[in-house]
């Protein structure tokens, strides 16, 4: 579960498939298939900045 969020609000902020792919170690066929536009910008921040509080 913790993979496939990080993916979905990774490519939602940086809206690269080849990189989210190159970090994630899937092509970026996978991740748009199984992980683009399942969440906004904004929930993707919110998401990531969980350990700044």
């Amino acid at each position: 579960m913790l993979r496939h969020s990080f993916i979905s609000y990774r490519i939602a902020i940086v809206k690269s498939a080849d990189q989210v792919a190159l970090e994630a170690g899937n092509s970026p066929a996978i991740i748009f298939r199984h992980y683009r536009e399942l969440t906004t910008e904004e929930t993707a921040r919110e998401w990531f900045g969980i350990g700044a509080l």
